[in-house]
């Protein structure tokens, strides 16, 4: 068994943070979901989803990622991640990590994500890159590049 490193372990870490944090928004109010942005994410932060940018650096945008968010609960309503679903990909040389879950609506619709998460020094999110779809095929996924723990 390889040990890991102090940095993977705290990368891992934040993505798991990030992940939690996803998978809370769904049953949080607006001024809970706001004051994890502020915690989580840088002030500046950049969000691109399926290719479609939907945040920009070029302004402050922790309102524009919590109405963002506030939309997919709109959209999904109430959402829960399959814990056991979780993968991830720390790399502390390149300040990022690559999460995977699979998640549950209340509407009957399950989908998978992908997601880049790149830090700042802070350990603060200042830039997400995402692919989100609809689940299809077996719902156990392995994902063996991302089989570190």
């Amino acid at each position: 068994m390889r040990i890991k490193s102090p940095e993977f372990i705290k990368y891992y870490g934040l993505g798991l943070r990030y992940v939690k944090f996803v998978d809370a928004v769904s049953s949080l109010e607006e001024d809970a979901i706001r004051g994890q942005i502020s915690t989580l994410f840088a002030e500046k932060i950049s969000k691109v989803e399926n290719g479609n940018e939907l945040l920009s650096t070029a302004y402050p945008s922790q309102e524009a990622l919590l109405r963002q968010l506030m939309g997919a609960k709109e959209s999904f309503g109430k959402w829960k991640l399959r814990e056991k679903s979780f993968r991830f990909a720390p790399s502390p040389e390149t300040r990022m990590t690559v999460v995977y879950f699979i998640g549950d609506s209340e509407t009957g619709h399950s989908f998978n994500t992908s997601a880049f998460l790149t830090f700042d020094i802070e350990d603060k999110i200042t830039k997400i890159s995402e692919a989100f779809a609809p689940l299809s095929g077996p719902s156990e996924v392995f994902c063996e590049l991302c089989q570190f723990f």
